[in-house]
Order: C-alpha cells, then sequence, then structure tokens
C-alpha cells in the first residue's frame, strides 16, 4: 500500500473539527442532498430500503393517512446515545438504528433507548412494531456491521514539505487562490457543491509545511476529489518550492500517485457495493 489508510488520532480529531455532521433532520433519511419537506411525497415520506448491513430497522404498518404525524413524531426523535436513526419507506412505513459508527458498535444503553421509542411510537398509533430485537441480537449484528465497516473505511493523508516556508499571508493566499474556503487557525477545506467538506487542509507537524486529508466514505466522488487534490498540491508545490510526500516523508512521484488513485477507486467501490455512496448522507452518518 502505498498511501497510509488511517490517519493518527491527533489528525483525526482535528479532521473532524474541520467536517462537521450535519445534525437536521432531512439529512438523516433523504437518498439526496439535504431537501425540505415540501418536495418530499405528500405524506412526508421518500421511497427508502434500509442497508440492513448497517441499520437495525423495525417496520410500523401504519395506515397512509397516518404517514405526516407518523413523520413529524420520527424525524424529533434522530438520535439514540450517539447513534442516528433513519426512516422512511419500503411498504411499509420503517425507522431504523445506525449499528455502528466510528465511535464503536452499539451499546446497551442506545439499545435501550431505542426499544423504548419504537413501543412509544408503536402506542402513539396503536400498532405493533415489527423486529424488534434483544440486545444480544442487535449487539452481534453491531459487531458484525463494525467489522465490516473497518475493512472499507479509508483516510488518507499527504503532507507539503519544504526548506523554505512562506509567509503566513503568501500560504493563506494561495490556499484561497486555489479555491479552498480558510476556516481558521491555518486550516482549509475544498467544499463541494453540497456546502460539505471534500478534502481538508491542517498547519503542519514534524517540520511539514502543511497536511492534507481526505476522509473517503465522507467525500462524494472520492477519485475526483483526490485529482483535486493533487492538482492543488502540485501548484501549492510549484509556488513554494515544496515537495508532497506520505507519512513516511517519501516522495509522492506520478507513479505513486496513480497507485493511490487506484487504491481510492477499489475502496469507493467497495462502498458502493455494500450500498454505502461515498458522500451519501448514510455514508457520512456511518463514518463520523
Amino acid at each position: 500500500m502505498v498511501a497510509v489508510w488511517w490517519v493518527n488520532r491527533s489528525e483525526r480529531r482535528r479532521l473532524e473539527q474541520l467536517n462537521p455532521v450535519r445534525r437536521d433532520p432531512a439529512s438523516h433519511w433523504w437518498s439526496g442532498p439535504a431537501s425540505t419537506l415540501a418536495t418530499a411525497r405528500a405524506d412526508g415520506l421518500e421511497e427508502l430500503v434500509p442497508n440492513e448491513l448497517f441499520e437495525w430497522p423495525v417496520f410500523f404498518r401504519v395506515d397512509k393517512s397516518q404517514g405526516p404525524a407518523w413523520v413529524e413524531m420520527v424525524s424529533n426523535r434522530m438520535r439514540c446515545g450517539s447513534k442516528p436513526m433513519r426512516f422512511g419507506r419500503d411498504g411499509a412505513l420503517w425507522v431504523s438504528l445506525l449499528l455502528c459508527t466510528r465511535q464503536g458498535p452499539l451499546s446497551l444503553a442506545e439499545h435501550t433507548v431505542f426499544v423504548e421509542r419504537l413501543f412509544e411510537i408503536g402506542k402513539r398509533f396503536g400498532v405493533k412494531p415489527e423486529g424488534i430485537k434483544t440486545f444480544a441480537e442487535a449487539h452481534g449484528l453491531s459487531r458484525d456491521a463494525e467489522m465490516a465497516m473497518s475493512d472499507l473505511d479509508g483516510q488518507l493523508a499527504f503532507h507539503l514539505v519544504t526548506d523554505a516556508p512562506p509567509s503566513v499571508e503568501a500560504f493563506s493566499s494561495a490556499w484561497r487562490q486555489c479555491g479552498l474556503q480558510e476556516r481558521g487557525e491555518g486550516r482549509f477545506s475544498m467544499v463541494g457543491a453540497d456546502s460539505e467538506v471534500q478534502f481538508s487542509v491542517l498547519p503542519g507537524d514534524q517540520g511539514r509545511l502543511c497536511s492534507l486529508l481526505l476522509d473517503l466514505p465522507r467525500a462524494t466522488e472520492p477519485v475526483q476529489v483526490l485529482d483535486s487534490m493533487f492538482e492543488v498540491s502540485d501548484q501549492m508545490a510549484q509556488w513554494f518550492g515544496a515537495e508532497l510526500v506520505d507519512d513516511r516523508d517519501i516522495v509522492l512521484t506520478r507513479q505513486a500517485q496513480s497507485v493511490i488513485r487506484e487504491q481510492v477507486q477499489e475502496r469507493a467501490k467497495a462502498l458502493a457495493n455494500v450500498g454505502l455512496l461515498p458522500g451519501s448522507p448514510l455514508s457520512r452518518l456511518i463514518f463520523q
């Protein structure tokens, strides 16, 4: 492997600060960009299929006329502990709890809150939740999901190094000329059309000029984002007499960059094969 898939813990924490998870209700269940309920079906629901590898779905056979009231009730309860919930329509109405995130598998407390919430919803509409699981059952699925998530995850870190670092003003101006948005404290982000962060730039350590970070599952079209990272890095390297290196400070040649590109393409396909399109709302919820 040319690329280092996992950045260290301190870099991940800094990355998370640059990639805030949206908390608006629509992003938890919408299949496309965040939108408003006015663009959905008349009952406020979209035809979605839960991803049963990473979600625990429970179904409610609610009368169609009760759909809007069901949406209003469920959308106000979108999180159990650290685990997000989603909802949609797949024949019957359903609500699900994510089985894992980067923060870990399902906990007993999260299971308890979710089950209580399911019975609360069922009681409100006079229907029985279908798909209730014991904690042992749900936790087993959660561990399987966590293993699958670990195999699919990918965060890349590259660095620019130079013997003659520019002034802070010149460096900041150069990133802005490359189309990145300034986030303060020497941090920058490339932002996509959906206003989501595609890749981030952080102040360097260990004598490096800066670090460029790509959180692959959270980036829309990660291969294109990687190409943009390399293009911007080349421009910055030309301006400031710098070189792009990996975590071992080995220069990333064109050949090495091509290999990394193939790796990112394979990882993106692997995510899509299990129903997690990189950059989709579900991927952003799981890989948070």
